[in-house]
């Protein structure tokens, strides 16, 4: 009996170590796309979150941002698809095969809400100020 009560708290153990390991929470991209946007209007940076296992697995992102906007830096290993969207709002899609989070700031300040997609699919929407 006590044998096979160990064995069980031991499976259960594992079991919930495994699902925390799973999901522990997003690490962040070293190099996040920021996105300049036209007319002095200054830049918002793009947070993209991604499981650890999925770190260093390659990322695409559709953004929408204000005609004119163009990506700037380096973003590793994220590819930006940048389109002419709404003079008003930013808007990013992923379509990926693991969990994603996508934050968004813009002159300091997070624009909200975050966005988590657990099957990393998704589309992301704030408005400008």
């Amino acid at each position: 009996m006590k044998k096979s009560f160990a064995l069980m708290a031991l499976v259960a153990i594992l079991v919930l170590a495994t699902a925390l390991t799973a999901f522990a929470g997003f690490t962040w991209c070293m190099t996040d796309p920021a996105i300049q946007l036209p007319d002095g209007r200054g830049v918002v940076h793009l947070y993209i979150g991604v499981e650890s296992g999925h770190q260093n697995d390659p990322v695409e992102v559709k953004v929408w941002a204000p005609k004119g906007s163009q990506v700037i830096g380096d973003t590793g290993n994220i590819t930006v698809d940048l389109k002419n969207g709404k003079d008003d709002e930013l808007k990013a899609k992923v379509k990926l095969g693991f969990p994603v989070e996508l934050t968004a700031e813009y002159q300091g300040n997070m624009l909200t809400p975050a966005f988590v997609f657990e099957d990393g699919k998704g589309t992301a929407e704030w408005s400008l100020p």
